[in-house]
């Protein structure tokens, strides 16, 4: 019988594989396919914003009061129908209101999966070997899809929209029985000592989130070519698909706590060194810096976030941290297109602010009131 564990880490994979066929070009169809104007593609991603961060909050709830199973379920058949109707509507207008709606649903769906995986176990080491095997199959997934996406937006941008919604509804049955929930009782609240743990969390998700435009409009703009910049987001990949598993292991044996910090701050030397970068190898450099703290960081961040939360209002917990996570990432990402024009790619601005928020996150996880004394037990008294 297959694991949940390895059952929400093939499922993962393939619905990031579905994800990736389509929201790469989500942008560029808007504006070349459906004629939207560059305003209007903008306004769409910060709609995409305000809806992500209502559908965690009540997509917690949601695990909670349904189930993991079941609201993971709804959700991905909800999602899937919002990108066939994208398929069949030609008005952008129309499309951007199924991909918004696609959006709600998808991160109502994550909320619940984050959840399921916490489900599986409550000791720390295994959260943390959990998280890292599904983090390997949503990967490969996201390695593989955009190249089918590429594929078909040569011929029409709805093909993309279509494969994502087929694949997307072939992933329901994979749902593994994970039966927790059921809950009747609903509240927003979450115990103090979780707030304390969202506030380095938001931080870290600033410096989570430049791997992404911040660091490909840098790159390409004042270091090396786009195709070389996006060969450096494949060397990313590769080494999470190839590393990220036994890493897990590793870390599964050590204070989570620790390791989180460590990881910060590397996170935090590694971008800056972008400031140095004079040439690819120096940027491959840099990026196996930036990957191993994302090894380290992403499965540790995701096991204490569930190893701390009410394990009878998971869901809700969830929420709070992909909110907190989703704010980070958006705020993060704002703030270096910003510093991007005030200081026109002046990398040691840009970086050295990325590093204050990666040094400060470490600081503020490494005074969390945790202490525990092996990977398997409960934290001391």
């Amino acid at each position: 019988m297959v694991s949940p564990v390895n059952r929400l880490s093939v499922l993962g994979g393939m619905r990031a594989f579905g994800g990736s066929v389509v929201w790469p070009f989500v942008g560029v169809a808007l504006n070349t396919v459906y004629h939207l104007s560059l305003i209007d593609v903008a306004i769409f991603y910060a709609a995409q914003g305000g809806v992500t961060s209502v559908a965690y909050l009540i997509g917690g709830l949601l695990a909670d009061y349904l189930g993991r199973k079941k609201a993971m379920q709804v959700s991905a058949m909800l999602s899937a129908l919002a990108l066939l109707a994208g398929f069949i509507v030609e008005e952008g207008k129309w499309v951007t209101f199924f991909l918004l709606f696609q959006t709600f649903f998808n991160s109502v769906y994550q909320v619940a999966n984050t959840a399921a995986v916490g489900d599986t176990t409550s000791e720390i080491g295994n959260l943390i070997r959990a998280f890292s095997r599904v983090r390997v199959g949503i990967n490969i997934g996201w390695a593989a899809g955009p190249a089918l996406g590429g594929l078909l937006f040569h011929y029409n941008f709805s093909l993309c929209l279509l494969a994502s919604a087929a694949i997307t509804l072939a992933s329901v049955p994979l749902v593994p029985r994970v039966e927790v929930g059921g809950i009747r009782v609903l509240s927003l609240r979450v115990n103090r000592s979780y707030v304390r743990f969202l506030l380095p969390n938001f931080l870290a998700a600033t410096v989570m989130g430049q791997l992404g435009f911040p660091l490909i409009e840098y790159l390409s703009t004042v270091r090396v070519s786009t195709t070389f910049a996006g060969l450096l987001f494949t060397l990313n990949g590769v080494l999470i698909v190839a590393f990220q598993e036994p890493v897990g292991r590793f870390l599964a044996k050590f204070n989570p706590v620790l390791g989180l910090s460590l990881a910060m701050i590397g996170y935090g030397i590694s971008y800056f060194s972008f400031s140095l970068v004079r040439n690819f190898l120096d940027g491959m450099v840099c990026v196996v810096g930036v990957t191993t703290a994302e090894m380290i960081a992403s499965p540790l961040i995701n096991a204490l976030a569930n190893y701390l939360a009410d394990k009878s209002n998971r869901g809700k917990y969830m929420g709070a941290f992909g909110l907190t996570t989703s704010l980070g990432r958006t705020i993060g990402t704002s703030i270096s297109a910003g510093l991007m024009g005030w200081f026109p790619y002046d990398g040691l601005v840009l970086w050295g602010a990325v590093a204050i928020f990666a040094f400060s996150s470490a600081f503020l996880f490494w005074r969390l009131p945790l202490d525990f004394e092996n990977s398997q037990g409960e934290p001391k008294d």
